[in-house]
């Protein structure tokens, strides 16, 4: 089952103008996992933003890309390898 977050993502996504900050978010929320293994593995967020963009996944500038996923996705990779 998806999670919570997931699913209201999706449905923001789905009801919100595309270039509203909650419209951003919910793309960040959907592909917080692949954002965060991008991190890990080193890349920096310019690059991630880069090529998430050229794919069509983004369509919104780095700033915001940038704000959002330090709020959604650093959390978890400054506790990702602890045992909390």
């Amino acid at each position: 089952m998806k999670t919570l977050s997931l699913r209201i993502a999706e449905r923001v996504i789905k009801s919100a103008d595309a270039s509203s900050p909650s419209a951003h978010r919910a793309v960040v929320v959907i592909h917080k996992k692949e954002i965060l293994e991008a991190i890990q593995n080193g890349y920096s967020l310019l690059s991630i933003w880069t090529t998430l963009r050229n794919e069509g996944v983004v369509n919104f500038g780095y700033q915001a890309f940038s704000r959002h996923t330090r709020i959604i996705v650093s959390p978890l990779a400054d506790h990702a390898g602890t045992d909390n």
